[in-house]
């Protein structure tokens, strides 16, 4: 697909000003002034408002102001005045001749005059069209620019005009709307939250934007997702635009708004020290600059995000590395009172080419990964370390590629020998282990280096891991003190160590990193697939008092994805609750925590089966991660979205999300997951019947094997047994899932394990496996797993009623696929057993669900080839008639009322039903409840 031709696109997000603009010109008054910036879309404004206005057959003349013809008299309006020579003695003569010649063609009423950027109207153009408006032979309308002089006479006539008509930028859903019309839906978010910015809501600089990029190839296409990646080319189409605006400014002025472009927002007491008072004030008076306030801080940004961009790009090489030098000595002469000071002397002097404090470096590159910009952290820990700033740049070099993904080039640059650093042994010890599990796959390494840091843990007592690590001793209860059932048997977790309070919440500085190894420990362990050692190591960490909140917050996502997958949301909620509160009292301290407190509690819940409220929190973090621009984080939280939506049955939704997370991850992926979703992706074409596109996707999974992350395999395993499902081998398939199920109960993962159960007797396998997922659902009885044991079950005996209560609790839980397939089944159970009318109702209530599943093709949807038994036009009837009067549906519809009874006369009988109270309850199907 390549992006459409931007001329193409339609009028958007201007039917209020149309409107307006169609009202002031229908009353003949004196005009219309649409005035605002260059590129806003004044002109294509008045194009669609003279369209409208000759399809009325009304005469019109379109004028083009130039600067050019601004020098001849008459200039614009040249094609109206007579063939015939004429002098300045005869300009009385002439004029009248005009208004003579305008006046012949006024029989239907005035003309209107469109004049494109009135304020370049040369003064005789603009006096003879006040002169034609002022005898209501033209009706003006102006386009003119925001803050451009005009001449006197083009002032008269702007303010006889009957509108004035100021045009803003186009809010954010127009901007989104002429993506999609150039690009198609499927745009990353941070590169449509990007495109946005740069556009900054001006048709014309979005549409030379995405020009540009087709072009350059800053502008991608993988995974059938549009990237973006570039900045803006310098004597591209909007270096063009910027320059058309410099024209004219004196070079002092100009070299000010080049170092607003190289810092902005750029305080106006630093540029003070670079540049005159003159002018920065020409600066701002030419609308290139703006000044923008936070309390008492006076900064300057340019006016465009483009401008800026730009500007950037069209400097040379030398005169950007002075520019950035110049502000770099600036900031150094000063005190530093703002928090952002240190990053910003350390970026300047990066891009100065000059060397800087090491020390600065090294804080600027901390401050970038806080900020999410991982490139540049690695640009400045690179500069660090050619400063001499030694093994501490080191260490911050090897934590920043582990977290692109990149663990081999962390480990060849970790120091050899320990040295000391200001990186605490326990922070080596954590950055280590993460390169070398998540790196390179090797766990037993990464324990080690962990156990290594026992010295620095307040909690010296640990036994021997099977394999030699050092850690807790394997216990048969995995569950933390803190989170026991209460002693009343309220099922209700006990009191959590602080919770609500200053234990949880307050700061612990001074404490070191108390705790941090351990919690990375209770990590690798669960990523391992070792769910009850890492619920117990997690769950150590969160009992300790002096913890620090990071490692609270790793130990909450920790404890919560284990207790999720061991079928214990009653005690994953309030472990990951308490990691949402510490990271939403200490996000400026700890920007990451948010969200990976975030991720375990939506995997809980997605493990549990509670679609509706996993589905919530994964919203939710996906608009924080893309607000923050972080692509690793919002990555993950596209791929939880993929699959919620998979699991609910949504399979376009759902591949969307996860080619998004694919794309994303292929660039930055700490902990290994685009395998992951690239095999859900794989299972969720698989589940629309398109076995050669999911065999494509899943060999791309397979190229990213690997020794970590056991804990996902059983879903890839799965995603597996359904590819082989959409290419006809069912028999396979079934085998597949429940090897998949074996795989789960290995990684002690029961909830999941009665997920591949469940899918093994979906592809005709329920009378081998409905015993033993009775037996996972009786240990798990707080999770999906007993529906999914009864469904098993009544598929096996082919059981109607059994079957149809199935479909009705998975409804209310979310799953409407597995709804629509219970109800299908109960539909051809019914008419099997002989009772063909009970059958009718259910065999409605299965395609209803399965509109909402429209891309699904599964083995139990196709059975028997069942077709609906109401038409489109009845099912839309019968739907609103559980809870309408005929008078409404009829007045929704736009039918009559007759017609409604007629329809549901001819639905009563083909239902077997006698009113609407049954057809409420048939149709009642869409659940998306959480029990």
């Amino acid at each position: 697909m390549t992006p459409v031709q931007m001329g193409d696109w339609p009028l958007t997000g201007r039917d209020a000003e149309l409107r307006a603009v169609e009202a002031a010109l229908a009353a003949d008054g004196g005009g219309v002034a649409i005035v605002g910036v260059a590129g806003v879309g004044k002109t294509r404004l008045a194009r669609e408002a003279l369209g409208r206005w000759s399809a009325r057959g009304r005469d019109h003349e379109w004028v083009v102001a130039t600067r050019a013809a601004a020098s001849i008299p008459f200039g614009a309006l040249s094609h109206l005045l007579p063939d015939s020579m004429w002098s300045a003695g005869s300009r009385v003569a002439l004029l009248a001749r005009v208004i003579e010649r305008v006046a012949s063609r006024t029989a239907q009423g005035p003309l209107l005059a469109v004049v494109d950027d009135a304020h370049l109207l040369d003064e005789p153009s603009a006096a003879l069209l006040h002169q034609l408006a002022a005898r209501r032979l033209v009706v003006p309308l102006l386009t003119v620019r925001h803050g451009e002089p005009g001449n006197d006479a083009v002032a008269a006539l702007n303010r006889e005009t009957t509108l004035r008509l100021r045009v803003e930028p186009l809010p954010p859903g127009a901007v989104d709307a002429l993506l999609d019309q150039a690009l198609g839906r499927q745009i990353d978010p941070i590169s449509r939250r990007a495109l946005h910015r740069l556009a900054g809501g001006n048709p014309l600089m979005l549409r030379e934007l995405l020009a540009d990029a087709r072009e350059t190839g800053a502008l991608v296409r993988r995974n059938g997702v549009w990237r973006w990646r570039g900045t803006v080319p310098g004597g591209a189409r909007v270096a063009e635009l910027v320059a058309a605006r410099l024209r004219g400014l004196s070079p002092a002025t100009r070299q000010v708004l080049e170092m607003i472009a190289c810092g902005e927002p750029l305080a106006l007491a630093l540029l003070g020290r670079l540049a005159g008072p003159a002018a920065i004030e020409a600066a701002e008076r030419s609308g290139m600059a703006v000044v923008e306030r936070s309390g008492a801080r006076v900064a300057l940004r340019l006016a465009h995000p483009l401008y800026a961009e730009a500007l950037r790009a069209g400097l040379p090489v030398t005169r950007a590395r002075v520019i950035w030098d110049r502000l770099a000595g600036a900031l150094a002469e000063g005190p530093r009172r703002r928090r952002d000071d240190a990053f910003l002397a350390g970026v300047w002097r990066l891009r100065s080419g000059t060397a800087g404090r090491p020390a600065d470096l090294v804080e600027a590159a901390e401050k970038a990964i806080s900020r999410f910009e991982l490139g540049l952290a690695e640009q400045l820990a690179r500069a660090a370390r050619d400063c001499g700033a030694g093994a501490d740049a080191d260490w911050l070099l090897a934590r920043i590629l582990s977290f692109q993904g990149r663990g081999r080039e962390a480990v060849a640059v970790l120091p050899a020998t320990s040295e000391p650093t200001r990186e605490p042994p326990v922070a080596q010890a954590v950055t280590r282990a993460l390169i070398l599990y998540w790196g390179l796959g090797r766990t037993h390494e990464a324990e080690q280096a962990l156990g290594q840091a026992r010295s620095c843990d307040p909690d010296p007592g640990h036994a021997r891991l099977s394999d030699g690590a050092s850690g807790p001793a394997r216990s048969s209860d995995p569950v933390p003190a803190s989170y026991r059932p209460a002693p009343d048997g309220s099922g209700e977790a006990a009191g959590v160590p602080g919770a609500g309070g200053s234990d949880v919440l307050g700061s612990v500085e001074g404490q070191d990193r108390t705790g941090e190894a351990e919690s990375t420990r209770s990590w690798i362990l669960l990523f391992d697939g070792r769910c009850r050692s890492a619920l117990q190591v997690a769950g150590k960490v969160l009992d300790l008092p002096e913890a620090s909140e990071q490692a609270v917050v790793w130990a909450a996502m920790a404890g919560a994805m284990a207790a999720g997958l061991l079928g214990r949301p009653d005690l994953a909620r309030p472990i990951a609750e308490r990691g949402v509160r510490l990271a939403e009292a200490h996000a400026g301290r700890l920007p990451w925590a948010r969200a990976q407190a975030g991720y375990g509690l939506c995997f809980a819940l997605h493990a549990s089966g509670r679609l509706a409220e996993a589905a919530e929190v994964a919203e939710a973090g996906h608009r924080a991660a893309v607000a923050s621009d972080a692509g690793m984080m919002t990555a993950v939280w596209a791929g939880f979205r993929g699959i919620v939506a998979k699991s609910r049955g949504d399979l376009h939704a759902a591949q969307a999300a996860l080619r998004v997370a694919v794309m994303l991850l292929e660039e930055d992926d700490t902990y290994g997951l685009v395998r992951v979703c690239l095999g859900e992706l794989a299972g969720a074409v698989a589940l629309t019947g398109d076995a050669a596109g999911a065999r494509e996707w899943l060999a791309r999974a397979d190229e990213h094997d690997g020794a970590a992350n056991r804990i996902f395999e059983p879903r890839i395993l799965l995603s597996r047994a359904w590819v082989e499902a959409a290419g006809g081998m069912r028999t396979a398939a079934a085998g597949l899932a429940e090897r998949a199920a074996d795989l789960a109960r290995d990684t002690e993962q029961p909830a999941m394990e009665a997920v591949c159960l469940y899918d093994a007797a979906r592809l005709g396998a329920s009378r081998r496996v409905r015993a033993r997922l009775s037996a996972v659902a009786a240990a798990t009885p707080l999770t999906l797993a007993p529906h999914l044991s009864a469904a098993a079950t009544a598929l096996a005996a082919d059981d109607f009623v059994a079957l149809d209560q199935a479909a009705r609790a998975f409804a209310d839980h979310g799953h409407l696929l597995l709804a629509a397939e219970a109800a299908r089944a109960a539909a051809n159970a019914y008419l099997r057993s002989g009772r063909g009318p009970r059958a009718r109702p259910m065999l409605e209530r299965a395609t209803v669900l399965a509109e909402t599943c429209a891309a699904a093709r599964t083995p139990l949807l196709e059975e028997h080839g069942l077709s609906a038994v109401l038409t489109r036009r009845e099912r839309e009837v019968a739907r609103l008639a559980g809870g309408l009067p005929s008078r409404e549906i009829a007045a929704r519809l736009g039918l009559s009322v007759n017609t409604v009874n007629n329809t549901l006369a001819r639905v009563y009988t083909k239902l077997g039903v006698t009113g609407r109270g049954e057809l409420a309850e048939i149709f009642s199907a869409l659940g998306g409840r959480d029990a």
